[in-house]
């Protein structure tokens, strides 16, 4: 029926059809646009899945194959070229042998050592470098080789140009193969071998080499007995015009434990800092084999022992031992099949008299059978351990995992073992037999326990949390994905921090104080600082506000307690103006005057910066700080950081039980004797909290030091920089939303709840603000999303070390600075281009929870909300 009115019937309006078909088409592009959303979001997540899903695929090896014949019993080593296509084997004898990789012909054979048997030798982890001791106390330096060469078509001759792609046959001494360029590659065996150099006076027992910066080092120990460590280098012989080896030695003491013969096995580090003896029962001594100590001074021969352990269990021998790559970590294999892997570290209470103390990275569980052989990969922390019951397992060290056995028919001890250089392929000798698998490790050194957990990596004390993926030592990249995800949450800390106060504040006075005609420009200003781009607040961080604040840290802390100082004590001020000035400068003149109290509290902090850092800092801030946990003052920084706690423990105290006393003491009092006593308490209030703080902070000294968590040494680049520059991001976003869910809160309980008697701030506070508390958690939710995923501020303020510390004063480095920093860097498919989708996968998860959980808490909030109404 028509809608009836006083003057009759009023026409029925009708919409018309343009108007529906535009609702319509807009609630289609409506829908749509949605639809695209969560297209787009699962896509993302796919394809992060894609990407990061290899990571965690185990390592694959192909069928056993059978390569070459040999003599077990003198075998010693064996390898490969890098393009798989020469295999030796070496024997104790000096004899190395050569086949073809893929057919098995033998190639050649000759004797590196001229006829004369060793009594001692030894290897690096990689099975490159070889050193071999004799009766007469010389060695000589074996280092295996291979040359390469590229020839054209027109280079070759005509009867093999015929090849396929991938065939191989012999060719000028060596195995030339067809490449998918169409040239052909020529690989041939060119070892070097050194002359012989004369270490010892007696038969060499035991001898191992490294190749530290100086040169060529080893360790012999002969017959005498003699113990030292000697580096090898050439010089011109003025009478023959030829080079020869010079040994340069420096003796070390040695004396046989009580009821000990001759060490198994001497080993010497990479560094060739440290010298290890080892005996079958699993007894070890560490010898300081450096010529000078950390003091510059020589280390005299009593402090040459520096530490006696026990490298197996009791009841267990020794039946193979190696270095891993890098020549840092001991690889100790015993007679009930476990591999024992030892690295030295620097605690901070050594018991050693160098400092340096072994300990027990972890151990790798093989099959119940003795370890016989050994190898390490040249190019990551892969080792591989063979076994008397003829098995071969590939481990990743740094893990500690067993990534597979190697699929194998046979049962005789094998001999010796080796990873190809590009570790693609795995060689065992074993019986009369070198077989070969195909080998593909995939992303061995990425694992959930790597990146999420603590690993107890070499040269380190205890297990920690640690990122490193570029860099590292020895070939052992650090991948833990913990203190980035700390980096990020720091930032994301400080930042709100800083940014929440201020911009709820403003929300709140905004919507709630300020004039209609002063609110539209302030808020449309306060928006407007959202549109500065993050890359120029970084660039403004890190180039001009942090070399600022260095130059005034004093007055910069201190101004984090003078300006809200400032802004309290100037509205306590403007309670002392008459009531009609009050009201008559309660627009434009109101904001101008509280502007001043921002310089006024800058002039304030550089004002009582002495008297600040003489209270709290002992006179010097840097000096305080660069003295470290346990130097004196320690109260003062505690007293510091607990302040503003103080003051918020004081404030809610005065609530409690102060308010409703001054509320029947002041019943009768005026105006100006309100005001007057407001500035009396807030001046009270300020000398409570310091002596609150400084009592609170003496008794938490007794507890430990904020310089050992929360106030380090002093980096330009720290979170308190990226606190600001972030915040100034931050505040537009949370402030425009806050305000609009104040604003958007129904007039008609703003005006019930005025009418009723109640003063605006009571009403803003126990009216509008728990109303609109569900757009207001919001608004800190949307901030707290920018403030984790942002990157350029991150990147160029926060100095990008990867450091796990609360320090305010300390660098950090956030997931979305990482990714940003090492992506374009990271070769596309391989293990670390795929763990920093790891991390952005990790990123995305820490945003979606984070919006999820902000969502049901605030259909939680929304609902009470409702309930109440």
């Amino acid at each position: 029926m028509p809608e009836k009115s006083i003057t009759g019937y009023r026409r029925q309006r009708k919409t018309p059809k343009s108007v529906a078909r535009a609702e319509r088409t807009a609630r289609w592009f409506i829908y749509a646009g949605g639809f695209g959303t969560i297209v787009a979001v699962v896509l993302i997540f796919g394809f992060l899945i894609a990407v990061v899903a290899p990571l965690f695929a185990g390592a694959e090896a192909g069928e056993k194959r059978k390569i070459a014949a040999t003599r077990s019993d003198e075998l010693i080593g064996t390898g490969c070229d890098e393009y798989r296509s020469i295999t030796w084997t070496l024997h104790e004898s000096g004899r190395l042998s050569l086949v073809a990789f893929r057919t098995g012909e033998a190639m050649t054979s000759r004797d590196l050592l001229g006829g004369k048997r060793p009594t001692a030798w030894n290897r690096t982890p990689e099975g490159a470098r070889w050193i071999f001791g004799f009766e007469d106390g010389t060695v000589r330096v074996l280092e295996i080789k291979f040359k390469v060469r590229f020839l054209e078509v027109p280079d070759m001759p005509e009867n093999f140009r015929d090849l396929e792609v991938g065939e191989q046959r012999a060719f000028d001494g060596g195995i030339v193969e067809k490449t998918p360029k169409n040239q052909f590659r020529v690989v041939r065996f060119e070892p070097k071998i050194e002359d012989e150099a004369k270490v010892a006076d007696g038969r060499i027992r035991a001898v191992d080499l490294s190749f530290p910066p100086s040169g060529v080092a080893m360790a012999i120990l002969a017959d005498g007995p003699e113990l030292s460590v000697a580096t090898l280098s050439k010089r011109l012989n003025m009478l023959t015009g030829e080079d020869e080896v010079v040994a340069r030695k420096r003796p070390l003491p040695y004396e046989a434990p009580t009821g000990r013969s001759f060490p198994r096995y001497v080993s010497l580090s990479g560094s060739a800092n440290e010298l290890y003896l080892l005996w079958e029962d699993g007894y070890a001594i560490r010898y300081d084999s450096r010529s000078q100590a950390d003091d510059g001074n020589p280390v005299p021969d009593d402090r040459r022992q520096a530490e006696k352990l026990k490298l197996i269990g009791d009841g267990s021998t020794v039946t193979a031992f190696s270095m891993h790559n890098g020549k840092s970590t001991l690889m100790v294999g015993d007679s009930a099949g476990l591999v024992h892997l030892w690295s030295p570290s620097r605690p901070d209470s050594p018991t050693s008299v160098d400092g340096i103390e072994m300990v027990k990275l972890r151990t790798l569980e093989g099959p119940r059978s003795p370890v016989t052989a050994m190898a390490s990969s040249g190019r990551s922390r892969l080792a591989l351990m063979g076994y008397e019951n003829g098995a071969v397992h590939a481990f990743q060290t740094t893990r500690g995992t067993d990534l597979m056995e190697l699929p194998t028919d046979q049962t005789a001890p094998i001999r010796a073992l080796a990873y190809a250089p590009k570790e693609d392929a795995i060689l065992s000798a074993s019986g009369a037999q070198v077989s070969a698998w195909e080998f593909d490790p995939r992303f061995h050194d990425v694992s959930l326990t790597t990146v999420f957990l603590k690993v107890h990596y070499e040269r380190q004390a205890e297990p920690q949390h640690k990122w490193q993926s570029t860099g590292g030592d020895d070939a052992e990249p650090k991948i833990g994905l913990y203190p980035l995800i700390f980096g990020t949450l720091k930032a994301t800390f400080y930042s709100m921090l800083i940014s929440i106060p201020i911009a709820l504040l403003a929300a709140i006075y905004t919507s709630e104080f300020m004039k209609p005609r002063v609110r539209a420009p302030v808020k449309s200003i306060v928006e407007m600082m959202a549109s500065l781009p993050s890359v120029v607040l970084g660039f403004l961080a890190a180039l001009v506000v942090a070399p600022f604040v260095a130059s005034v840290l004093p007055a910069t802390l201190a101004s984090l307690l003078t300006i809200p100082f400032a802004f309290v004590l100037g509205a306590r001020l403007w309670q002392l103006l008459p009531a009609e000035r009050a009201l008559r400068w309660d627009g434009w003149q109101k904001f101008v005057l509280m502007g001043v109290a921002l310089p006024v509290g800058i002039l304030l902090a550089r004002w009582v910066a002495p008297a600040f850092e003489a209270i709290f800092f002992q006179g010097d801030i840097k000096k305080w700080l660069n003295a470290g946990p346990g130097a004196d003052g320690a109260w003062g920084g505690w007293m510091f950081l607990l302040l503003p706690l103080s003051v918020f423990a004081l404030v809610m105290l005065w609530g409690r039980y102060g308010t409703p006393w001054l509320r029947g003491k002041s019943f009768e009092w005026t105006r100006a004797q309100c005001a007057q006593f407001d500035v009396l308490r807030l001046l009270g209030l300020v000398v409570a909290s310091f002596a609150v703080a400084g009592v609170l902070g003496y008794f938490a000294s007794f507890f430990g030091d904020p310089r050992s968590d929360f106030m380090g040494q002093y980096s330009p680049r720290n979170a308190l920089i990226v606190g600001f520059a972030m915040g100034f991001a931050i505040v537009p976003i949370i402030y425009t939303l806050a305000e609009d869910a104040l604003s958007g809160v129904p007039s008609q309980l703003r005006e019930g709840s005025l009418g009723a008697g109640a003063t605006p701030w009571q009403t803003a506070v126990r009216i509008i603000i728990p109303t609109a508390t569900s757009g207001i958690f919001s608004a800190i939710m949307v901030g707290l999303g920018r403030a984790v995923g942002e990157t350029m501020i991150v990147l160029m303020a926060a100095g990008n070390t990867p450091i796990m510390s609360m320090d305010m004063f300390n660098g950090f480095r956030a997931l979305s600075a990482n990714i940003a920093t090492e992506l374009p860097e990271a070769p596309k498919g391989e293990g670390h281009y795929r763990v920093l989708f790891l991390s952005a996968f990790v990123l995305f998860a820490m945003t979606f929870v984070i919006n999820t959980a902000a969502e049901f808490v605030r259909r939680r909030f929304r609902a009470r909300y409702s309930e109440q109404l």
